[in-house]
C-alpha cells in the first residue's frame, strides 16, 4: 500500500492591528484558501433560522437556548441544502417546512415537545436530502482522496465541520419512534454473537446512486475504555466483515477512546475516526463509506510536531513561550508551605477549602497593576492510573466575602489551567487545549484577555492506494 508524504494545512503568519496592538494570523496554505471559499459558497446559509437578538415569542426563547439552538442551526442547514439541489420542487419543500413550523413546532408548549419536534424533523429532512442528492459512487482515486482529506483536515483545524455532520436517530430518546430507522429484535439477534452491544444511534445513508437508504449503527464496546464505531447494519445482518479500522488504530498507537463521526462531504459519506468524542480536536483518521456499506481507510490525520502562532497581542511573549525561552513558573517564584503549615495557611483564607492533596502559594502580579498578589493553587489527582493533576486557582488578596474566596477557574473559563507564566512581572495562564489549539490569557480589570493563540495544524498521510 503506497503512502504519500505528510503535508500540512498551515502557512506563515501575517501581521495586522487590533486596537493599536500588533496581531498575527496564519492563513491556510496553498489551496486551503479554496476550501474556505468553497465552504462559503456551498454551506447551507440561505435559511438562517431564528434571530435571537430580536424580541422573541415564548417558543423562540426556548429555541434560543442550547441544545435547541444547535438543533435549529443544523435543521436550517439541511433545509437550505435541499433547496440548493438541482431539479428540486422548491415550492413543495417550502410549503412542507412552513406546515411543520405552524402545526408542529409552534404548537409545542414545553421543551420536551420542542426537542422531539426538532429531532424528528431533522431526520425527515435528512432522508429527503439523501433521496434527492446526487451520490458519487465511483471508486475513490488517490487524487480525490488527497483533496478530500486535505479539505476535511483544514476544516477540522478551524472547527468548521458542523455543517457536514450527518444527523442520527438516538434510540435512547424515548420520545421519538421511527419504525424504518429501528433495529428489530430478530435483526439484532443475527449479530449478537459478534460481541456488539445494542446500537446507541442509527444513521440512514445512501451510499450509491442506485442504492436505497441503508441503516448504519453506532455500537460501543464494554468496559471503562470503550470505543464507539459505526457499522453497516445490513452487513452485520448478512454476516459480512465489518473491520473496526484496525489499520488506523495500529498506525496511531493505542487509542483508549475511539469515536466515529459520519459526515457528508463532496457527495460522499465519510467516517471521521477520533481519539475522543470531540472529533474536530482529536481527528486521527478518515474513511470512505463504500457503496456496499464497507469502510475504506483513506488517510491518517495527526498534528504537526511544531505548533504555530495563530494570533498574538504580545509577540515577544508568544514567541518566547513557543521557543521555550519563557518557561512556566519555577521554584524561586513559589512559596511552598510545609505540610505541617499548610492547614494553618489554608484556614486563613477558606472556610470550606477545596478537596486537595497539595497546596502552594505563588506571589505574582495578577492584573498588571504593579501590585503583588498571592495566588493559591490547590492540586488533586484525577483519573487513577493516568497521572492527571487538576488545579484550582484562587486570588487570595482580592476583595471578597471572608472565607469564601472565588476560584479563578471560572473566570478563566479553563478548568484545567495547569500552566502559569510570569512575563514582566504579570501572570499569564495557559488554556487547556494543550495540543490542538491552546491559548495564553491575562487578567485585566477583572476581565480575561487572550494574548496568544497557538495551533498544531493537522497533517494528513494518505493510505488509500
Amino acid at each position: 500500500m503506497r503512502q504519500d508524504a505528510p503535508y500540512s494545512t498551515s502557512a506563515p503568519a501575517t501581521e495586522y492591528s487590533v486596537n493599536g496592538e500588533r496581531m498575527y494570523q496564519v492563513p491556510p496554505e496553498g489551496n486551503a484558501w479554496l476550501v474556505i471559499i468553497v465552504t462559503c459558497l456551498v454551506a447551507p446559509l440561505s435559511h438562517a433560522g431564528i434571530d435571537c437578538s430580536r424580541q422573541l415569542t415564548a417558543i423562540e426563547s426556548q429555541i434560543c437556548e442550547e441544545p435547541l439552538l444547535s438543533q435549529d442551526r443544523q435543521l436550517n442547514q439541511q433545509y437550505a441544502a435541499i433547496l440548493k439541489l438541482p431539479d428540486v420542487d422548491k415550492a413543495r419543500v417550502r410549503a412542507g417546512q412552513k406546515r411543520w413550523l405552524s402545526t408542529v413546532r409552534d404548537a409545542c408548549s414545553d421543551y420536551t415537545c420542542l426537542s422531539e419536534a426538532y429531532s424528528k424533523r431533522l431526520l425527515e429532512l435528512w432522508e429527503l436530502r439523501m433521496t434527492l442528492t446526487e451520490i458519487e459512487d465511483k471508486p475513490l482515486s488517490s487524487a480525490v482522496a488527497r483533496r478530500d482529506c486535505q479539505a476535511i483536515a483544514a476544516l477540522a483545524d478551524r472547527r468548521a465541520l458542523a455543517p457536514y455532520l450527518i444527523p442520527g436517530y438516538d434510540r435512547q430518546d424515548t420520545g421519538i419512534k421511527l419504525a424504518e430507522w429501528e433495529v428489530t429484535a430478530s435483526e439484532a439477534g443475527k449479530y449478537e454473537d459478534r460481541m456488539l452491544s445494542d446500537a446507541y444511534r442509527i444513521y440512514r445513508l445512501r451510499t450509491g446512486k442506485q442504492n436505497r437508504l441503508q441503516r448504519f449503527g453506532e455500537f460501543a464496546s464494554g468496559g471503562t475504555c470503550s470505543w464507539r464505531h459505526i457499522f453497516s447494519i445490513d452487513r452485520l445482518i448478512s454476516g459480512k466483515p465489518v473491520p473496526i479500522l484496525d489499520e488506523l488504530n495500529e498506525q496511531e498507537g493505542s487509542l483508549s477512546y475511539d469515536t466515529d463521526t459520519p459526515i457528508f462531504f463532496h457527495q460522499r459519506n465519510y467516517i471521521l475516526n477520533s481519539s475522543t468524542v470531540n472529533f474536530e480536536r482529536s481527528l486521527v483518521g478518515i474513511s470512505w463509506v463504500r457503496p456496499d456499506g464497507g469502510m475504506t481507510p483513506v488517510c491518517h490525520v495527526s498534528n504537526a510536531r511544531e505548533p504555530r502562532i495563530m494570533e498574538s497581542r504580545l509577540p515577544e511573549l508568544c514567541e518566547g513561550i513557543l521557543s521555550g525561552v519563557i518557561k512556566p513558573l519555577e521554584g524561586q517564584l513559589q512559596l511552598l508551605p510545609s505540610k505541617e503549615d499548610q492547614p494553618d495557611v489554608i484556614a486563613r483564607f477558606f472556610h470550606d477549602p477545596p478537596n486537595a492533596e497539595d497546596f502552594r502559594l505563588i506571589r505574582i502580579d495578577l492584573e498588571g497593576d504593579g501590585k503583588e498578589d498571592q495566588l493559591g493553587v490547590f492540586e488533586e489527582s484525577r483519573m487513577a492510573g493516568w497521572g492527571f493533576t487538576f488545579q484550582w486557582l484562587y486570588a487570595l488578596d482580592r476583595p471578597g466575602e471572608p472565607g469564601k474566596q472565588k476560584s479563578l477557574n471560572a473566570l478563566l473559563d479553563r478548568s484545567e489551567a495547569n500552566t502559569i507564566y510570569s512575563y514582566r512581572g504579570q501572570a499569564y495562564f495557559q488554556g487547556t487545549d494543550l495540543v490542538y489549539d491552546w491559548k495564553i490569557f491575562r487578567i485585566r480589570d477583572g476581565q480575561v484577555e487572550p494574548v496568544c493563540r497557538f495551533q498544531n495544524p493537522n497533517t494528513v498521510e494518505l493510505v488509500h492506494p
